[in-house]
C-alpha cells in the first residue's frame, strides 16, 4: 500500500521530466559530446609533455575549450529543433548569434550552462516567430509577390527580428543595469554552480533517482537530463584549473558521481554483488557469478531487473540509502581534505572501479572507493540476509 502511493507520486513527475523536449535535446547533446570531453581530457592530461613539443599547444587547448561551449549550444539546437518540427539551419544561426552576442567578450571562458540555456530560450523564440510567420503566409498576396520570394523576405524579417530583440536585451543590461552582460550571466552560472556543488541538492536528486530505478524506470538517466549541465560544467572548470596549476575547488562533479557512487552501475551494486558471490544460496551464488563481468564494468541492468531489486521490499532500505550515505561520506573526505577532490578529466563510465578512482583522484581516491565498498557491504548486509533466508526457504520447498 505504501509503495502504490510512492509509485502514483513519482511516476507523473518523472514521466514529466522523460517527455520535456528541452530535456531531451540537453540528455541528447550530452551523451554526443561526451567522447569528446574524453579526449579533451587526454590533451589537458598531456599539456606538460605536448607544450615543449609544440609552442602553441597551450593556445590550441583554450580554443578547444571555448568551442565546447558553442558545440553544446548548437548540439542542444540540433535536437531541440528537430523535436519540434523546425528547420534545424536558421535556429542554428539564431541561436548561435544569441551566443555571440551574450558572451561578448568572455567567449574563452567556460560558461556551458549558459549556452543551453540560451540555446533552449532562442530556439522557443524561433519556434513561437515561425507560427506568426505561417499566419502571414496564409496571408500571401500571390499575385504580387511570388511565394518563395515572400517566404525568404519573411524568414530573413524574423532572422533580424529576433537578432534585433536579443541586442536590444544585451544593450540594456549593459547600460540600464550598469553591468556587462557576459559578466551577469557569469554570476548567475556561479548562483546555479553553488546549487550544482550542494551535498544536500546532490543527495535529494540521487535518492529520487534510486526511488526511480525501484519501479523500474531508469533514474540516472531523469536525474541526468535535469542535472548533467551543472555537473559537467563543474568538472570543466576544475579540468581547465587544473590545466593552468592550479588546485580544483568543486567536490560534486559528474565524476563524483561516477566514480564514487556508480561502483558497479548505478547505485553501486558492486557491493551487493560481493555478497551475492559469498551466499549460501547456490541460486543467489550463481547469479552473483554470472552478473559479476557486467557489474565490474559498472552495468548492472541484470542486477537490478533479474534479482531482482524493482520492487523488492527485502532490498528496498539497502537500494534507497546506500548511494546518499556515500555521497556525505565522499564529500566530507575530500571537504576535509582527506581525498583529492576529482581533476574533472572525463573518463568512459565503463572504466573498472579503483582504476577510475586513480584516474580521478590518484591514490586517495581507490581508498576511498574501497572505504565506500566496505561500507555499501555493511548496509546491505542485515538486508541480504533476510532476502537470501527467503531465497533458501523457496529452494527448499
Amino acid at each position: 500500500m505504501v509503495i502504490q502511493k510512492i509509485e502514483n507520486l513519482v511516476l507523473p513527475i518523472s514521466q514529466y521530466i522523460q517527455n520535456n523536449k528541452a530535456l531531451i535535446a540537453i540528455k541528447d547533446m550530452f551523451i554526443k559530446l561526451t567522447p569528446g570531453l574524453v579526449i579533451y581530457s587526454l590533451l589537458v592530461i598531456l599539456t606538460p609533455l605536448l607544450s615543449e613539443l609544440i609552442p602553441f599547444y597551450q593556445e590550441i587547448i583554450i580554443l578547444i575549450s571555448a568551442g565546447i561551449n558553442i558545440i553544446a549550444c548548437l548540439g542542444v539546437v540540433y535536437y531541440y529543433s528537430r523535436s519540434l518540427d523546425l528547420e534545424f539551419l536558421p535556429a542554428m544561426l539564431i541561436s548561435g548569434s544569441a551566443y555571440l552576442i551574450f558572451m561578448y567578450p568572455n567567449y574563452m571562458v567556460n560558461q556551458l550552462i549558459i549556452a543551453v540555456l540560451l540555446a533552449i530560450l532562442a530556439t522557443k523564440l524561433f519556434q513561437g516567430l515561425q507560427l506568426i510567420r505561417k499566419k502571414l503566409e496564409v496571408k500571401l498576396p500571390n499575385t504580387v509577390i511570388p511565394p518563395g520570394v515572400w517566404g525568404t523576405i519573411l524568414d530573413l524579417l524574423l532572422y533580424v527580428l529576433l537578432l534585433l530583440l536579443f541586442f536590444l536585451l544585451y544593450k540594456f543590461l549593459a547600460q540600464t543595469l550598469a553591468w556587462a552582460p557576459a559578466f551577469g550571466l557569469g554570476v548567475l552560472q556561479q548562483s546555479l554552480y553553488l546549487v550544482g556543488n550542494n551535498i544536500v541538492v546532490f543527495i535529494l536528486l540521487e535518492g529520487f533517482g534510486q526511488l526511480l530505478w525501484f519501479f523500474g524506470i531508469h533514474g540516472n538517466t531523469v536525474i541526468s537530463m535535469i542535472a548533467d549541465p551543472l555537473w559537467y560544467s563543474l568538472s570543466l572548470e576544475n579540468l581547465q584549473l587544473g590545466m593552468q596549476g592550479m588546485e580544483p575547488v568543486f567536490i560534486i562533479t559528474k565524476q563524483f558521481k561516477e566514480v564514487f557512487l556508480q561502483m558497479g552501475g548505478s547505485g553501486s551494486t558492486l557491493p551487493l554483488v560481493l555478497l551475492l558471490l559469498t551466499s549460501r544460496s547456490k541460486r543467489l551464488q550463481q547469479f552473483g557469478f554470472g552478473v559479476l563481468p557486467a557489474g565490474l564494468f559498472n552495468i548492472n541492468e541484470p542486477v537490478i531487473f533479474g534479482l531482482p531489486i524493482v520492487l523488492n521490499p527485502l532490498l528496498f532500505i539497502p537500494w534507497l540509502i546506500a548511494t546518499p550515505i556515500c555521497a556525505l561520506i565522499s564529500y566530507l573526505v575530500m571537504y576535509f581534505g582527506l581525498v583529492q577532490l576529482t581533476s574533472g578529466v572525463f573518463i568512459p563510465w565503463i572504466t573498472p572501479v579503483f582504476l577510475s578512482g586513480w584516474l580521478v583522484s590518484g591514490v586517495s581516491g581507490i581508498i576511498l572507493q574501497l572505504v565506500l565498498v566496505i561500507v555499501s557491504v555493511l548496509i546491505y548486509l542485515p538486508f541480504f540476509k533476510r532476502f537470501e533466508k527467503k531465497t533458501l526457504l523457496e529452494e527448499t520447498e
